[in-house]
């Protein structure tokens, strides 16, 4: 029946035939590919996705794993606008992938589907994830900062902030990396001395850094510190008149 049915082109007949054959057939590879090839007709011959989906959660059903159905039932939800199913699929795809690149994709993935439901604490566990799988990368990081200054999480950001300071690749990366530690150490830890300090490192790599020196004027003058405030309005009305030196970023 299939094989005529595919020579007749019925495409809604091969594919409620195969699905037939599919639920009464004992052997787990045939059953799996026949499901397969039923939802894909479904979408591409009559653009039925709400058919594919229950096809390939039959996949599902044999293999809970499969790859290639977690991977369009993930893209069909998603489309659907079904956020919490696909979050569960990504939860299992992410289980069954070996490729540390594909892994970080899905869970990158994964977090923005937790954003999109407005789970933060979710969506920083998936970023966490993201950044197992790749300790320098720049997309999780700068997700995570968002999401530790937004629920309040100043510890956990300036730990953040000081693995930007580390893996920093130009002067630039790390001057900024400073400047955002000493405001964190500013506020809100309240530890100023700390703050000072990496502002002191700033200009010990860069003498003239404008941001530098403007958190120095701000911090002096907030403390009515007026000897070192003319001592550094001193230093920088002696710059070129270029200013010397470049602001971070």
């Amino acid at each position: 029946l299939v094989e005529l049915l595919r020579v007749g082109s019925r495409e809604k007949a091969l594919v409620a035939a195969l699905v037939h054959w599919a639920d009464v057939d004992y052997d787990e590879d045939a059953k799996k590919a026949r499901l397969i090839e039923a939802a894909a007709l479904a979408e591409s011959a009559f653009q039925d996705s709400a058919l594919a989906i229950r096809c390939y959660e039959k996949v599902l059903d044999v293999d809970g794993g499969h790859p290639l159905a977690l991977d369009h039932l993930v893209r069909l939800e998603r489309e659907a606008g079904n956020h919490e199913r696909v979050a569960d699929l990504l939860e299992t795809r992410i289980e069954v992938e070996m490729d540390p690149d594909a892994r970080l994709s899905l869970r990158k993935q994964l977090a923005a589907t937790h954003a999109a439901l407005e789970r933060v604490t979710d969506a920083i566990s998936a970023w966490q994830g993201a950044l197992d799988e790749a300790p320098e990368d720049l997309d999780a990081i700068g997700a995570l900062e968002r999401l530790y200054e937004a629920t309040e999480r100043w510890g956990d950001l300036e730990a953040l902030v000081e693995r930007r300071l580390e893996i920093a690749r130009t002067p630039e990366e790390s001057i900024a990396a400073r400047v955002r530690l000493a405001r964190l150490a500013e506020s809100p830890f309240g530890r100023r001395d700390d703050a000072i300090e990496q502002l002191r490192e700033i200009l010990e790599e860069d003498a003239n850094n404008a941001e530098a020196l403007d958190e120095l004027e701000r911090l002096h003058t907030s403390a009515q510190e007026w000897v070192e405030l003319v001592a550094l309005l001193e230093r920088r009305a002696a710059e070129p008149p270029d200013g010397g030196g470049g602001g971070a970023a």
